[in-house]
């Protein structure tokens, strides 16, 4: 742009919103920064090997094989 003309204000506008949002902390859902919650299972669960739809959790076992938890 040459020096001496004015910046569209529709520039400068976009350039300060631009300026703005570089400018902010990014956005950290809360439920990656909250304690997981474990509820103890009355028994273990009875699923098959496969599944035909989503996996909507997962078991945390120890080493011996004992479930820990699901998430």
């Amino acid at each position: 742009m040459s020096e001496g003309m004015p910046e569209a204000p529709v520039l400068a506008a976009l350039k300060e919103q631009v300026g703005t949002i570089m400018s902010r902390e990014p956005y950290v859902p809360p439920r990656i920064t909250e304690s997981l919650q474990w509820e103890e299972a009355d028994s273990p669960p009875r699923y098959a090997g496969t599944t035909d739809n989503p996996v909507q959790y997962a078991a945390v076992m120890d080493r011996a094989g004992t479930a820990l938890g699901y998430v």
